[in-house]
This record gives structure tokens, sequence and C-alpha cells, in this order.
């Protein structure tokens, strides 16, 4: 990317990168770490023209899910469209452009 003049590194996260809450102890902290990845990149690849933001998803429709079928209801959950979207979205921006953090949640989530 330095020899190319620049680029976009979008990492995902999840929203447990930026609030963890009970029960979510291990899985919070790889989230935040990945968070803390981030910012470091994109303090060091700045003067690089290398942009690194992150995806912050919450509750996405995935066969990745741990919890039994019956406690998830799909039809609050998000699409991975939406996250995919985010993402197209974050490498489109212009050169003068940066969003640090995108925070895709449910719409239902408490926060």
């Amino acid at each position: 990317m330095i020899q190319n003049g620049g680029g976009t590194i979008i990492n995902i996260s999840s929203v447990c990168g930026v609030d963890a809450w009970a029960g979510t102890g291990i899985y919070s902290a790889s989230k935040y770490g990945i968070m803390g990845l981030t910012k470091a990149l994109a303090d060091e690849g700045r003067q690089y023209n290398i942009k690194v933001c992150a995806i912050c998803p919450g509750g996405v429709a995935s066969s990745l899910v741990d919890a039994p079928p019956e406690a998830i209801q799909r039809s609050q959950s998000i699409s991975p469209f939406d996250i995919a979207e985010a993402a197209v979205y974050l490498a489109s921006l212009g050169p003068n452009a940066i969003v640090h953090q995108i925070v895709v949640d449910r719409l239902w989530a408490d926060w």
C-alpha cells in the first residue's frame, strides 16, 4: 500500500469492541484488541495515505452465532449485506475523508 500511494484497510470488530457487557469478557477483549490495532495502524499509515477504519456490527444473521436457533430472532438481526454496504461506503470515501468506526446495531438494541 505504501508503494501504491495509499489505500483503505477495513477491520471488522463488534459492538462488543466498543461497549462490553456481562458474559462477553473474552469475546469483548478480542474485539477491543481489533479496535486498538485499528487505531495504531491508522496512526502509522496516515503519513502514507493509508486509511484504517473499523466496522462494529451487532446481531448479524449468521451461522457463526452460538445461541440455540430458538433464542435468535432472525427477523431482528442485521443482514450481512448491511455490513457489506458499510464496507463499500468506507472504501469509496474520497482521499481527504476518514470515518474511524461505524457501529451498525439492530434497530431494537438497547443502547
